[in-house]
């Protein structure tokens, strides 16, 4: 218990050490825990979601399942460009929005983007927009502290009506997406922070 297992070697060997020595090189570091724990797996409804984005499924002649791939344009975003065209997105949006986000940080009462942010999803929802959130949460030990962050903003989607929660704290998210209408996606390193809007070097994919 607390230490590697390597199938078909023989426990404590040198065979085994070294094996788990390059595992710790692959990974930065040995923990004392199993490398990939079973919750960090990634479930087939959450693939699935994100594959909707881009795919349509529809029966073929003999009556099986197929995915038809569309036509799908894809843009780097830097900078003003990611907030410029989410923002356009948001505005425009007519049937879902599902954003899964590491950081949000926004607030009642608080001026600057987290808040104009939620201003734009509550303009959404007020169309008839379907939207829904799911931001980090904070793991035991974990010094970045997402909850603490992103709490503020749940209150702030939660008193316009906006369905929002944590992730569970058992596992990581560490995701910075939002998919509008099932096929405008915006998916990269920025979080919805003035810091990275407006003093890191972030790039997303459009």
């Amino acid at each position: 218990a607390g230490r590697y297992a390597i199938p078909g070697l023989p426990p404590g060997s040198s065979l085994e050490r070294t094996a788990i020595a390059v595992l710790g090189l692959c990974v930065g570091r040995v923990q004392r825990r199993p490398l990939v724990p079973k919750f960090w797996a990634p479930s087939p409804r959450r693939m699935t979601w994100h594959m909707n984005a881009v795919t349509r499924s529809g029966p073929n002649p003999s009556g099986a399942a197929q995915i038809k791939r569309q036509a799908v344009a894809v843009a780097l975003l830097a900078n003003g460009d990611y907030r410029r065209l989410l923002i356009e997105r948001i505005d425009s949006a007519t049937a879902s929005i599902r954003l899964s986000m590491f950081f949000f940080a926004a607030g009642a009462g608080t001026a600057g983007p987290g808040s104009q942010l939620v201003a734009a999803l509550d303009g959404a929802r007020q169309r008839g927009v379907d939207v829904r959130a799911i931001l980090a949460d904070t793991l035991p030990e974990d010094i970045r502290n997402a909850a603490s962050i992103n709490a503020p903003a749940i209150a702030a989607l939660g008193a316009v009506g906006i369905q929002a929660r944590g992730y569970w704290p058992e596992a990581v998210l560490h995701e910075k997406s939002i998919v509008i209408d099932g096929r405008h996606v915006l998916a990269g390193s920025h979080n919805w922070t003035a810091g990275s809007f407006f003093r890191y070097e972030d790039i997303s994919l459009y």
